[in-house]
């Protein structure tokens, strides 16, 4: 039985991944948004394609992880602090980069417990792998 923490995030993930895929691309095609990334620095081609990039890295891993494919995890656990961490390189850190942060302990801290340990790998071995 997947712990309800686990159906919890991956739910978030998905949620949010897939309003990041819909809405970044499009809300960066009006000027006002290009003008605020400009000016803060930041190239729009770079950020329309790193906000596709993170939003189906987020989506896929949500998916896989609510299906109890260990690699979802993963996928998350490394790539999202590796992200963070490029775009604080590139841009800064911001603000808003501390929700992520936080974001991240948190699923790191449930997606390595226990009981989340042992759904990924009995998923695992029911699959054969």
């Amino acid at each position: 039985m997947r712990p309800p923490s686990v159906t919890v995030i991956a739910g978030i993930m998905i949620v949010f991944s897939g309003v990041s895929l819909i809405f970044a691309p499009v809300s960066l095609l009006l000027p006002e948004a290009q003008r605020a990334v400009e000016a803060a620095g930041m190239s729009v081609e770079v950020t329309v394609i790193w906000a596709i990039v993170g939003g189906a890295v987020g989506l896929a891993s949500g998916i896989a992880i609510l299906k109890g494919l260990s690699w979802g995890r993963l996928l998350y656990l490394n790539f999202s602090p590796l992200s963070l961490g490029l775009a604080s390189v590139l841009y800064g850190f911001r603000a808003t980069d501390i929700f992520q942060v936080v974001f991240y302990i948190v699923v790191l801290v449930f997606l390595t417990r226990q009981a989340a340990s042992e759904y990924f790998r009995k998923k695992a071995v029911q699959a054969g792998q």
